[in-house]
């Protein structure tokens, strides 16, 4: 494979630009900063060229910022504000102002920087296994490279403002001490939406959250329950299947049972939940009992392998 971080590659009447650190997501450094700009520059000056294809090598478009090359030697940690005013705002501005179409696929993960570098081309065409995550929130920083002014302009502040929601909820591991500061490592036991947005589930075909006590905490409208909804799709879920409140072990256990065997024998999955609740309608005629799981995604049949 080609050791150069940026592919250049001419075609009839267009260019592909490739990022080409596969091994570490194709995260950014200076040098691949500096092969990029130059390959742009070589693009814009070519009179043949009408459009750009920008896309990343192996399973990701861009991680974004490549966090190893913040670190020194020494262990001091260098603050990234050069290397935004050097590098990534004049590239955003540059795919901006370029006189011909810019076209980015996005294959696998776009985050960070990265997702910003995507947004601010023309065209994004994301593959099946394309995911789009702004991290910034998570870290306590403020989205930069565009991506503060381009979210909302891009999708509407309406689902701009989703993003957030990702943060608001979370899965509580057995364990997980959610008043833990600073936990050692990181392990805290607590995976929120976001998190879990960016885990590779593509190809799932049903996610089941059967045992969860949810809307616990601070919920509020767009928050809570439908942001860890939103997260499971998001990863690549095609259906999933959750509860809006808790119910008892023993009626979960027989309603999922009779879910699971109305499914295998190929009913849709909406209507093989609906059956199981109904069945258990009859055990247990009070709505707490049968009627807080939710189908959403697709309702196809699965695909039993």
């Amino acid at each position: 494979m080609d050791q150069s971080p940026i592919l250049n590659e001419r075609r009839e009447g267009y260019r592909v630009i490739t990022l080409n650190r596969p091994a570490r997501l194709n995260a950014f450094t200076i040098p691949m900063h500096q092969t990029l700009a130059a390959a742009i520059a070589e693009v814009e000056a070519d009179a043949s060229c009408r459009a750009l294809l920008l896309t990343g090598s192996g399973r990701a478009f861009s991680s974004g910022q490549d966090l190893n090359e913040r670190v020194l030697p020494s262990g001091e940690v260098v603050v990234p504000g050069e290397a935004l005013a050097k590098y990534y705002n004049p590239l955003v501005l540059k795919l901006r102002a370029l006189p011909f179409p810019v076209v980015c696929a996005v294959n696998g993960i776009a985050a960070g920087a990265g997702l910003n570098i995507a947004l601010a081309c023309d065209i994004v065409l994301a593959a099946r296994s394309a995911t789009f995550t702004q991290v910034f929130a998570r870290l306590g920083l403020v989205p930069d490279a565009g991506g503060t002014w381009l979210l909302p302009r891009l999708v509407g502040q309406a689902r701009g403002d989703v993003m957030p929601t990702l943060l608001e909820s979370a899965l509580l591991l057995s364990g997980a001490d959610p008043a833990a500061r600073a936990p050692a490592r990181g392990a805290d036991g607590i995976a929120t939406a976001l998190e879990l947005a960016g885990m590779d589930l593509h190809g799932t075909q049903l996610v089941v959250l059967s045992a969860c006590d949810s809307g616990r905490g601070d919920v509020r409208v767009g928050q809570g329950v439908y942001g860890l909804r939103r997260a499971f799709l998001l990863a690549g879920g095609e259906s999933l299947v959750t509860s809006l409140w808790k119910v008892d072990d023993a009626t979960t256990r027989s309603l999922m049972t009779r879910f699971y065997e109305r499914a295998a024998r190929g009913q849709p999955i909406d209507e093989a939940l609906r059956d199981a609740a109904l069945s258990v309608r009859r055990d247990h005629p009070h709505p707490y009992y049968w009627a807080p799981f939710i189908a959403i995604g697709r309702a196809d049949p699965l695909v039993l392998r």
